[in-house]
């Protein structure tokens, strides 16, 4: 079990308000010079509010830690976002066991 959701891919910064991760819909918070969400561990430049997905630096990439936990397709990853991580983790292998792709 990993403390961040961990991702298929990285996903993009959006801008509609309060930046946020497109794949959690969670607010991101500053962080040291990037904008950090706080489900999913990615990070983005904070030099602009809104990033492709190719701006992204997930968690394993900065931190040099793995994620241990089943990879989450980020189509559905607002669904398991807001669960703490234990419950997170069986949601998304629910998931994935009901046919649920990971790309």
């Amino acid at each position: 079990m990993s403390d961040y959701l961990r991702l298929a891919e990285a996903p993009a910064l959006r801008h509609p308000g309060y930046p946020y991760c497109a794949a959690c819909d969670v607010e991101t918070r500053l962080e040291d010079g990037s904008w950090l969400c706080e489900s999913c561990g990615t990070t983005w430049p904070a030099d602009d509010m809104e990033h492709p997905p190719e701006n992204a630096e997930m968690y394993p990439a900065w931190s040099g830690e793995e994620l241990t936990g089943p990879i989450c397709p980020n189509d559905v990853a607002w669904r398991f976002s807001h669960l703490p991580p234990d419950e997170r983790d069986a949601r998304v292998r629910e998931h994935i066991a009901e046919g649920g792709a990971v790309r």
